[in-house]
């Protein structure tokens, strides 16, 4: 079969809509968000109308900590890219609050004892302690994921700014964590739920080494971003071992001329392509900085192999 030609207007206009759908929800996220009842948590509910919704189903006035952590994580996404088309007032206000949100989250989410964050509390804590537990002080396996992610982003968009450190520090506590407590060495795979000290909880189905919280979604994401993240935002004593490679193979009945090949959204500068190989041979390639690699009709159908070089943000900042 034959696939119809391609409509460039109509690439160019969904692209305008995804743009603008990015823009209107990162704006409403840093509007809505933020919570104005004199909580330190996100609010996570609303109405219609964009008031705060207390009363619903099993959440009512109670805030998920890897919530917190994973819209700080994704504001600093967002951020750089907004940072790579200029709009940097917008990327501005996504770091301002995604930092905010790291910071509350590191005095009132995180185990600063034990390592690693918990799960549910209430918003308004009402025992007189700092955190309240909506249902225990367990810590869930996809949360520390997405405190992984938010801290090591914050580190990075931060460009070694006043928090970088602090952010770098609570990146490897929770990194920490991970490693010695979620990872079962006997009969291999990731615990899905710990106890407060670290020790698995396998009754009640959290057994389960499966499941849409800590299948693909959060293991993959885990894997493939926190290493690249590590490479290109940790400075190494040596480049060649900050750099980092990926592979792609181009469908030999596509009709694309070029690959893109960015693999998430980095600030402006933060890396650039040390060296690009289709087929076992290294092709000559001028666009080290803008990432859409072209291909010839014989290169479909190829392994594509991209070597990335991290640029250190620490020299850049100097």
């Amino acid at each position: 079969l034959n696939p119809p030609p391609i409509d460039r207007d109509d690439l160019a206009e969904f692209r305008t809509f995804c743009d603008e759908m990015l823009k209107e929800t990162t704006d409403l996220i840093c509007e809505k968000f933020p919570p104005k009842d004199g909580s330190v948590y996100v609010q996570e509910r609303f109405h219609e109308n964009w008031d705060p919704d207390r009363e619903w189903g099993w959440q009512r006035n109670r805030a998920i900590i890897g919530h917190n952590l994973k819209i700080a994580w994704n504001l600093c996404r967002a951020a750089n890219y907004f940072r790579s088309i200029k709009e940097d007032q917008r990327a501005k206000t996504c770091i301002d609050v995604a930092s905010e949100i790291g910071l509350k989250m590191a005095e009132f989410g995180l185990d600063p004892l034990r390592g690693g964050c918990f799960d549910a509390v209430e918003r308004t804590s009402g025992n007189g302690m700092p955190i309240e537990f909506a249902w225990g002080n367990t810590k869930d396996f996809w949360q520390q994921e997405q405190g992984v992610l938010a801290y090591l982003i914050l580190h990075g968009v931060e460009e070694h700014g006043a928090s970088s450190g602090k952010f770098l520090d609570l990146a490897r506590e929770m990194m920490a964590f991970w490693n010695l407590f979620f990872l079962d060495r006997e009969n291999q795979g990731i615990f899905f739920r710990v106890t407060e000290n670290g020790l698995p909880i396998v009754r009640d189905g959290f057994a389960d080494k499966a499941g849409h919280s800590i299948a693909g979604y959060h293991a993959f994401e885990l894997n493939f971003l926190a290493h690249i993240y590590l490479r290109t935002y940790i400075e190494r004593p040596a480049p060649i071992h900050q750099r980092f490679t990926l592979y792609f193979h181009p469908s030999s009945g596509s009709r694309a001329r070029s690959i893109n090949v960015p693999p998430d959204f980095f600030p402006p500068g933060a890396m650039s392509l040390a060296a690009v190989t289709i087929n076992g041979r290294r092709i000559e390639y001028e666009g080290r900085t803008d990432f859409q690699i072209p291909l010839s009709p014989e290169n479909l159908g190829a392994t594509v192999i991209v070597e990335f070089q991290p640029q250190s943000l620490k020299k850049k900042a100097e």
